[in-house]
């Protein structure tokens, strides 16, 4: 009787087993799966259009590669160019209103290499204070020319400059006129180089649509993104834009806005990023105040919001570290706002 019993339960058992496989569709067994299967006739066909399809992907993405490098290696010589008339206009300041800051600086190297900081004229006369030997009276002529130069490099008009060369320096009218057309050529090349950029820019993001080439979430800033806007650096735990920083995009802002309207299909993204030094979870918060801080300053402009979006990369997507960085300037290279175009979805 119980053998019975036993023999109904296990036939209960094996039934129940059975009618749940039958549910799941035919049972597979391990030595099937070392089987070679045979494809069907349309199975090999779309095999073989998906494997064509992602040679002539690669072939096209090795082509583009190469165009975009020549694009960018045009338009980096073109600023260059820009740069070299730059420091023509620098060089006549220097002889005209600077001399004396000139030789105080060609004699103190750790002067050079503050100089070379982009700081703000506080925190270079604090700096001075601290790190060099200089008197007080040539910290103060150092301090004064810097500060008047960076008045000259972020004015936008030639009467503004003309004003400020009136009334800050001593130069004749004809030194002035001088220092003011070589200021006005600058600009026109600024302006130029940053209309061909956004064109190319544009036509790239459109070409890649076309292409399905998406942008992935850590592809760095490129070139051609930052010689429209300058991107935003920050002293460590900082997120708060420095004074120099915001004129500069204000000024970078305002050579590109008129053109920005022919683009109606392109908006702003920016990216906030960080250091590696604190958690994970704080440098994300970091990022997020990184890229939001710098919102305020575009509108203002009046660049519409819905032009405009930011996302926080944290401390996830780090810059390569260059044979020449230490620790300290990776890190400072990491502590940045980058501005990338994109096209709206």
């Amino acid at each position: 009787m119980k053998k019975s019993i036993i023999a109904i339960l296990t036939f209960l058992f094996l039934a129940s087993c059975a009618q749940q496989v039958s549910q799941k569709g035919k049972v597979v067994y391990l030595d099937e799966l070392d089987r070679q299967k045979t494809l069907k006739e349309d199975q090999r066909n779309e095999n073989a259009k998906i494997v064509e399809e992602y040679k002539k992907k690669q072939v096209i993405l090795t082509q583009i590669e190469v165009e975009d490098k020549a694009e960018q290696k045009k338009l980096i010589k073109k600023q260059k160019d820009i740069a070299m008339k730059s420091a023509q206009l620098e060089k006549e300041i220097e002889e005209k209103i600077g001399f004396k800051s000139a030789e105080i600086i060609k004699e103190n190297e750790n002067v050079k290499e503050l100089l070379a900081m982009d700081l703000s004229a506080e925190d270079l006369e604090r700096r001075l204070v601290e790190e060099s030997d200089l008197s007080p009276e040539d910290i103060k002529e150092v301090v004064e020319t810097y500060k008047l130069q960076k008045m000259i490099a972020s004015t936008q008009s030639e009467e503004e400059l003309t004003k400020i060369l009136q009334e800050k320096t001593e130069l004749k009218d004809d030194e002035i006129k001088r220092i003011v057309a070589i200021k006005k050529q600058v600009l026109e090349k600024e302006k130029e180089l940053r209309y061909e950029t956004i064109k190319k820019i544009h036509d790239r993001l459109v070409r890649n649509r076309q292409l399905n080439i998406d942008r992935v979430f850590c592809a760095a800033a490129s070139k051609l993104d930052e010689l429209v806007l300058t991107p935003v650096f920050y002293p460590f735990d900082v997120h708060v834009i420095e004074k120099d920083a915001s004129t500069r995009l204000f000024n970078d802002f305002d050579l590109i806005a008129s053109e920005l309207t022919k683009y109606p299909d392109m908006m702003l993204q920016l990216e906030g990023s960080c250091d590696y030094k604190g958690s994970n979870k704080y440098n994300k918060a970091l990022g997020d105040r990184r890229w939001s801080g710098v919102l305020p300053l575009l509108t203002s402009l009046g660049y519409a919001q819905n032009y405009i979006r930011g996302i926080s990369k944290g401390e996830e997507c780090p810059v390569p570290k260059l044979e020449s960085d230490d620790d300290e300037k990776w890190r400072a290279r990491n502590r940045r706002t980058d501005f990338i175009w994109v096209l709206k979805n």
